[in-house]
């Protein structure tokens, strides 16, 4: 009988979770949640047995320290606000961010099997993207979005971008899971109308081709951009002219709210008001802030009127993370906030210059997904939604330690 070494054993087990959260974590609302408190479990165990602190070793000290800082800061805000009592059962859905240190040690000491957790991206988008286009054509209508009409595109589009990495070396079977994944991904997209999101995919799209446009990162260069390009354009051909129109008329609410002429019950009007009342509310807790999760209450009260008012305050955030920070913690939670997302991309951008083989993809991954979180966090609350603190922490537990030297 062969004998299996331990090592290769926590390799498997390590990936065979890795494998899951990806298809779990869009079909599955508790598998996710599941997964990341066993890697969490075994990260407790490594760190016993091993005599590993995540904090000291050089690799996890960033992602830990940034984490939990940014625990810290939301626990601190509930405590500090005026309901203290009422908020505090909030805080649980961010545990992601105190368990962080342990998942990625967790994932820092097993051999990651890069392809597979490409193969499980793949997986999930095909499920979802299946599964959402099968509502349409069967019922007409779709009523089930699995996480939410706003949480799941989001996510989707993500790992739609992430799915590309190895297209440039991908053979036939490969490029033909990649090109049915992308279809039923941009499916779900344009279907979901939401206009963030298609914008973002746009963005994001310009900024892979951007990543793998130098000869030494592919051969193949062209190949890269004539797929994706061919992915926009035929995304641009499909998108539904409802999804046209409603850009059109975002762009007509902000000059009508510019200049006054406010637009009644219109979403674009919501959220400028929201912005603005988050903004102007400040001003009475600057520092430490209301509160976490109570953010929408204190920007209502500065609606210009009382139908707005009622509106802003049944939403649960601000539609903004970073005026979302600023008012539930004040300055310091809008700082801890930047740098949760700003010192990861600077340390995957100095990664990617380096041009190393053996950290190119998880630098380009890393940039993608901090692009990402922060182009998004203009126009929806990133952070502090369970699935979107539960996709941030797994992917940056998994790319930030590659690129960091000891």
């Amino acid at each position: 009988m062969i004998q299996v070494p331990l090592s290769q054993k926590y390799s498997t087990i390590v990936n065979t979770l890795l494998f899951l959260f990806p298809i779990s974590l869009l079909g599955v609302k508790s598998l996710g949640d599941l997964i990341l408190a066993l890697l969490m479990l075994i990260g407790i165990y490594i760190a016993y047995t091993d005599k590993i602190n995540p904090f000291k070793q050089p690799e996890l000290k960033l992602v830990s320290w940034l984490s939990v800082a940014y625990y810290t800061v939301i626990v601190l805000s509930i405590f500090l606000s005026d309901k203290s009592l009422e908020l505090l059962h909030y805080a649980d859905r961010d545990l992601a961010f105190l368990f962080t240190p342990l998942i990625a040690l967790a994932i820092y000491k097993a051999d990651i099997d890069f392809n597979r957790l490409i193969l499980a991206i793949k997986l999930s988008l095909i499920m979802i993207g299946g599964y959402i286009l099968y509502q349409h054509l069967v019922n007409g209508v779709i009523t089930d979005w699995r996480l939410s009409h706003g949480i799941t595109p989001t996510l989707t589009l993500m790992m739609l971008v992430f799915s590309w990495i190895n297209i440039s070396h991908e053979n036939k079977y490969n490029l033909l899971l990649t090109a049915i994944s992308s279809i039923l991904a941009l499916s779900l997209i344009i279907l979901a109308e939401r206009r963030s999101a298609f914008l973002v995919l746009i963005i994001l799209s310009v900024l892979f081709i951007f990543l793998n446009s130098k000869p030494t990162i592919s051969k193949n260069r062209n190949n890269i951009f004539a797929i994706v390009l061919t992915l926009i354009c035929a995304s641009l051909l499909l998108a539904q002219p409802n999804l046209i129109n409603r850009l059109s008329m975002a762009v007509e609410n902000v000059k009508e709210w510019t200049t006054g002429d406010k637009v009644t019950n219109s979403t674009t009007e919501i959220r400028l008001e929201m912005y603005k009342g988050g903004l102007l509310s400040i001003k009475e807790k600057p520092i430490f802030g209301h509160g976490y999760r109570n953010t929408t209450d204190p920007a209502s009260r500065f609606a210009h009127n009382q139908n707005l008012a009622r509106t802003i305050s049944a939403y649960s955030n601000l539609h903004n993370t970073f005026i979302n920070a600023l008012v539930f913690g004040g300055v310091i939670a809008l700082i801890a906030t930047l740098a949760l997302l700003l010192l990861p991309l600077k340390k995957f951008w100095q990664a990617f210059k380096l041009k190393e083989n053996s950290n190119i993809k998880y630098a380009s991954l890393g940039i993608l997904l901090m692009s990402g979180y922060i182009i998004l966090s203009a126009t929806n609350g990133m952070l502090g939604g369970v699935a979107e603190n539960a996709f941030l922490v797994f992917f940056l537990s998994i790319f930030l330690p590659k690129v960091i030297k000891k």
